[in-house]
């Protein structure tokens, strides 16, 4: 018996192995191939400020508790962990691939699972970014946005779905342990950016040690790599004992300058870390310890050296914090007082104020997540050529931060143009411009005169950037209305460079139409600038397909000119009022700067020739007194969106006998820019033209404003004018370059009205002439004749007509046309006069005015035939009397002879 019962028990304990077996094998099909049990954590890990870095090992679950600072956590594949208290910008590598996962939360609390290899991750969604960094290089931030748990772009659903998308990032390995990760963006550059060793020596200066490799950047065929999303540079401390309040990044660029950068320690791993937002060739980066550094931020968060600004003076928790990051003073020009006394106070006051007046809180780049800090380097060291209060050389921008060379602006006053107050509002404000996240582009050096790369938005970058730190040092406000000043020690800005464009050699003077801006529309008030930013904002976002400077061009100007629209206004409107004002209007409430009230080229309707480039943007029109007072053709060229140009024409002496009316006929041909409109508020080309006398606007009605070229403009020269000055306008924010030839006709033939120019009037006999033979037709754009003439014998030529009273012209009326160049020169032949040549052979051939009558002699018939028939004797009945304009002269032909024929028109 007992041995039965020893053998049941002994099969109860197999089965009941197998039943286990069976059971929990299910169970791993039912949940993944968990190798943990998710009840029963490993164990519970408390991170800290000075160990914040944990990795969780193949086969456990932990449960691990994060601090308010950055936490890097590791899951190995086929671990599990569950975080708990993780309110910081944390950084979540898993070593599976993200295309195995599927996502599912529950309130925030998100789940990560792995049906693979059984990794899990439960981790709260916060309002801070974390990213999460998967084995095949996927990358996404978890968020809590909008009232939705956001993976990337996916929306984190109650109901499990796998994980869609996500960018890739490449790593690359350098020397000695350092990496540099390549952002999803740009992650294919990531083949192009190699890393070499290099020499710490370059980077050292004034007792600072090497404290880390240092590596060289080779970004092959490219002068940079860049892009919108952050570089990773990643340094172990080799330096016994650093301490870490005294370490920082140097980076040496390619001109030579040596500029520090702000990371992130760790120092249970011993790495150092940067980020930046692009690299540039031949860059030199390392980690130097040196003296200590004190770092400022606008708000409570756990960092360094926080001691300068107590809770009370701080900026509201929910804006993103600014960092001063104070160079140590190493020839102690920067002093304690200086810190405190000096550059604090104008620092806190700059954020509260922009704050308080509703601008976007400052980013470090566009697509800095909330929470992010902007860094502005306040050095003591001298980097340049030190003529600057703030250093932008390079590529420096690559950097993502604004250095500040203390020791230039220490000397400040209240009333200076280049105050500390004008530096860091200037400054910061490029921050809170970063904040409306608009998408912009990069221009090539060799479209950029020579200077280096530079964002297309420069214009709206630096002069709203100018105009904020001028008025702010000025006045102390940005807000509320008063006078908007502009930085006096920059050069007036030119119209006939556009009011934006992206040229990087004049970004600054573009200060000059949003001080406009401010003062037409908006009584000094700045704040309009923050509306007109998240414009262009909404503007630049619909168009991520933007590849070239005219697409980025055209979303900036379209988010103008909705903000504009969205008050009653538009861009070209503004525009147009703005380049009158510049040029000539000059009404005291809307000059720029306060010495032009004293300028007598800015006096109310006085012409400003000095806001236009000598011989481009602006031209001086005379005649040529021996050509009959006939005037060259004038031209401008790729006249730009929102750019002006003018021209000058001095009015002959003694006018002609074909103006005793006193008028003078005024041609404007316009190609690529559209239809000139009457209405402001459309697109399109404004000209105007204001009669002076002598640098006077004449009595009555000066100005004359052009809403129709298809025919000539009677310009009248009434009260004595003696100048015109004619103002061409390109009003288009589209991508719309104009080009305008103009024309005088101060001479005995004129284009009429109506015709497009293929009709002139002899205005001394009244006879109206087809420009082209019969035959051929009149081409508007080139001013010659197409196609081939035909001839006729004098039969048929005698007899020819056109509808509109056209017909053969008599002899004496075809003889009016010979123009003789020979002293003296005389159009027409009389009885005495039948042939030029009668004082020798130096007429020019043809002998016509070619400028209204194009004819080519070496392919064309110069015989005419007139209606005029000489009678005839005997057996011949008669010729027909036909004008050469090869000789200039007229004889009789036999009928049966070919000839061409010129169709005339009289005026009864």
């Amino acid at each position: 018996m007992k041995k039965v019962i020893k053998n049941f028990i002994s099969s109860f304990w197999v089965v009941l192995f197998f039943i286990l077996v069976f059971q929990l094998n299910n169970a791993s099909n039912a949940i993944g191939a968990f190798r943990y049990d998710v009840t029963k954590p490993n164990d519970r890990v408390i991170l800290t400020n000075t160990n914040p870095d944990k990795t969780v090992v193949t086969g456990s679950f932990i449960y691990i508790y994060g601090t308010a600072g950055i936490n890097k956590v590791t899951l190995e594949s086929g671990s599990g962990a569950k975080l708990i208290n993780f309110p910081g910008s944390n950084v979540i590598t898993i070593q599976s691939d993200a295309s195995d996962f599927t996502v599912v939360r529950s309130g925030a609390t998100v789940t990560f699972k792995n049906s693979t290899d059984g990794t899990l991750l439960v981790i709260p969604a916060t309002k801070t970014a974390q990213n999460i960094i998967f084995n095949d290089n996927k990358s996404f931030d978890l968020v809590v946005s909008g009232g939705s748990v956001m993976l990337g772009s996916q929306v984190v659903g109650l109901t499990a779905s796998y994980i869609q998308g996500g960018a890739s990032t490449t790593i690359i390995n350098g020397p000695e342990g350092t990496t540099v990760t390549i952002p999803s963006d740009t992650a294919n550059a990531g083949s192009e950016v190699a890393v070499s060793s290099h020499t710490s020596s370059d980077l050292l200066s004034g007792g600072e040690l090497a404290a880390s490799p240092a590596i060289q950047i080779d970004t092959g065929n490219k002068e940079f790599v860049g892009g919108k999303a952050e570089y990773k540079v990643d340094f172990p401390v080799t330096l016994t004992n650093a301490d870490p309040a005294s370490l920082r990044v140097m980076v040496k660029l390619s001109d030579g300058s040596i500029l520090p950068i702000i990371g992130d320690y760790n120092p249970s791993s011993k790495q150092y870390s940067v980020k930046v937002y692009g690299l540039a060739d031949n860059w030199v980066m390392g980690v130097v310890s040196g003296n200590k550094i004190s770092m400022v931020r606008s708000k409570t968060r756990a960092f360094p050296t926080d001691r300068y600004i107590s809770n009370s003076q701080r900026v509201a928790s929910n804006w993103p914090s600014l960092d001063f990051v104070i160079s140590p003073p190493a020839s102690q020009t920067l002093t304690e007082s200086d810190i405190q006394n000096d550059i604090l106070p104008i620092a806190r006051d700059v954020l509260v104020r922009l704050q308080s007046e509703g601008f976007t809180a400052p980013m470090l780049q566009q697509n800095q997540s909330n929470g992010g800090a902007y860094e502005m380097y306040m050095i003591d060291s001298d980097i340049g050529d030190g003529a600057n209060s703030y250093y932008s050389p390079p590529y420096s921008g690559l950097l993502g931060r604004i250095y500040v060379y203390y020791p230039d602006i220490s000397e400040y006053n209240a009333n200076s143009d280049q105050s500390l107050k004008f530096v860091l509002m200037h400054e910061t404000f490029h921050a809170v411009q970063y904040g409306y996240n608009y998408s912009y582009g990069s221009i090539p050096a060799s479209s950029d005169n020579g200077n280096y790369n530079c964002s297309t938005a420069a214009a709206y970058e630096e002069g709203t950037s100018n105009l904020m730190g001028a008025t702010y040092s000025q006045r102390g406000d940005v807000g509320s209305g008063g006078a908007a000043y502009v930085h006096t020690g920059t050069s007036s800005h030119l119209l006939d460079k556009s009011a934006d464009d992206a040229e990087k050699s004049s970004p600054y003077n573009k200060q000059d139409f949003f001080a406009f801006l401010a003062k037409r529309y908006f009584s000094g008030d700045l704040t309009f600038l923050h509306s007109m930013f998240s414009s262009i904002a909404s503007s630049a976002s619909s168009g991520q397909s933007a590849s070239t400077t005219d697409d980025y061009m055209l979303l900036y100007r379209q988010g103008v000119n909705s903000f504009l629209a969205s008050k009653g206004y538009s861009l070209p409107e503004a525009y147009t009022e703005y380049a009158l004002q510049r040029l000539y209007l000059h009404e005291p409430e809307y000059l720029i700067k306060d010495s032009e009230k004293s300028d007598d080229t800015f006096a109310k309707n006085t012409f400003s020739q000095n806001l236009l480039t000598s011989n481009s943007g602006h031209k001086t029109w005379t005649s040529t007194v021996d050509n009959d007072f006939q005037f060259d053709a004038l031209s401008f060229s790729n006249i730009k969106p929102l750019s002006s140009v003018a021209a000058t024409l001095t009015v002959p002496a003694d006018l002609p006998e074909t103006m005793k009316d006193g008028t003078l006929p005024l041609t404007i041909s316009l190609s690529g820019g559209g239809q000139i409109n009457q209405t402001m508020a459309q697109e399109g080309i404004r000209i105007l033209i204001i009669r002076e006398n002598y640098g006077v606007p004449v009595a009555s009605n000066p100005t004359i404003s052009v809403s129709d070229i298809s025919s000539p403009i009677e310009v009248s020269l009434q009260d004595n004018t003696s100048h015109l000055r004619i103002i061409i306008m390109n009003a288009y924010y589209s991508n719309t370059v104009a080009n305008i030839t103009m024309n005088v006709q101060t001479g005995r033939y004129q284009e009429v009205a109506g015709t497009n120019g293929s009709v002139m009037l002899d205005t001394v006999t009244g006879l109206e002439w087809q420009r082209c033979s019969v035959g051929q037709t009149w081409n508007a754009v080139t001013k010659t004749c197409d196609g081939t003439q035909s001839t006729f014998d004098w039969n048929t030529a005698s007899t020819l007509t056109q509808v509109g009273g056209w017909r053969t012209p008599t002899l004496s009326e075809l003889a009016t046309l010979v123009y003789c160049t020979d002293p003296p020169p005389v159009i027409g032949l009389t009885n005495e006069r039948y042939s030029c040549g009668m004082n020798g052979d130096t007429f020019q051939i043809p002998t016509i005015w070619k400028d209204a009558f194009p004819i080519n002699l070496d392919a064309e018939e110069h015989w005419y035939w007139s209606s005029t028939m000489k009678q005839g004797w005997g057996e011949n009945p008669g010729w027909g009397y036909a004008v050469s304009f090869y000789w200039g002269g007229y004889n009789y032909w036999d009928f049966t002879s070919l000839c061409a024929v010129r169709l005339v028109k009289s005026p009864y």
